[in-house]
């Protein structure tokens, strides 16, 4: 389980890269190459969810930018563990970049939802230290609270404005 969800990880962090991950013989995903992030959504985490997901269009505060998508909250879980951020092309974790999308949803969430995430950031190198774990990915954000409102800010602009329907291109790339 840890094997393929860091398989899940990496094929998020190179779209552009195919992935094809076999267990016991079986193909349990093979994602083409493709430059459409909600395609990719779609086939790793089903098209249900990949129609219930906001865009955040790229936003940008400071030295900082992100993109993305967050879920509806039907799709909200009981853990973070749906939430994925890359930092420079990089899978992290970190506790600051979660709180900057429920934070927006405090409301409607009980303590222990989270929406489910993919966001990512684009930040000078030098504001971020990765080498806070061997495996680096626990970092540690310089400027926490900048991150946190970059964050923060994109995903309400993304809620607040029209809801726009897009389908994700599911067709294999040779």
């Amino acid at each position: 389980a840890h094997i393929e969800h860091q398989i899940r990880v990496h094929a998020l962090a190179k779209p552009e890269i195919r992935w094809v991950f076999r267990r016991d013989q079986k193909v349990v995903f093979d994602l083409p190459a493709s430059h459409d992030i909600r395609a990719r959504l779609s086939r790793l985490f089903g098209n249900d969810v990949a129609r219930g997901i906001t865009r955040i269009e790229p936003y940008q505060l400071l030295d900082y930018e992100v993109h993305g998508y967050v879920s509806s909250l039907e799709f909200s879980r009981k853990s973070r563990k749906n939430q994925y951020f890359f930092i420079n092309g990089r899978p992290v974790e970190d506790s600051v970049l979660s709180k900057g999308v429920r934070d927006l949803f405090v409301d409607k969430l009980s303590e222990t939802e989270h929406p489910m995430a993919w966001l990512w950031i684009t930040m000078p190198p030098d504001l971020v230290d990765v080498n806070v774990h061997p495996a680096k990915r626990e970092i540690r954000l310089l400027r926490p609270m900048e991150v946190r409102n970059l964050i923060f800010q994109a995903v309400q602009q993304a809620y607040a404005a029209p809801l726009k329907v897009e389908a994700p291109d599911i067709t294999p790339s040779l």
